[in-house]
């Protein structure tokens, strides 16, 4: 079984797919990252840096899987 890995999401994604993608990989629905994020911009403005530091270390499912971004959406494989 290959271990479940963290990526930024190319299909749920607002801003760079970061909650989307920690939806995704936490079997999360990915509003409720949102909405948790959110908080803590609000609360001391934590969650802006945090979003940063996240979207420069989370890598994109694209970058890793080697296809387009139209390919992905058409489902040409499944990642």
């Amino acid at each position: 079984m290959e271990p479940k890995r963290l990526y930024r999401s190319a299909s749920d994604r607002m801003l760079l797919g970061v909650c989307g993608g920690i939806g995704e990989y936490l079997n999360v629905d990915s509003t409720i990252i949102r909405l948790l994020w959110a908080i803590l911009v609000f609360w001391g403005g934590i969650g802006i840096l945090a979003y940063l530091v996240a979207a420069v270390i989370i890598v994109p499912v694209l970058l890793v899987s080697g296809i387009t971004y139209d390919e992905y959406m058409l489902g040409a494989e499944n990642i």
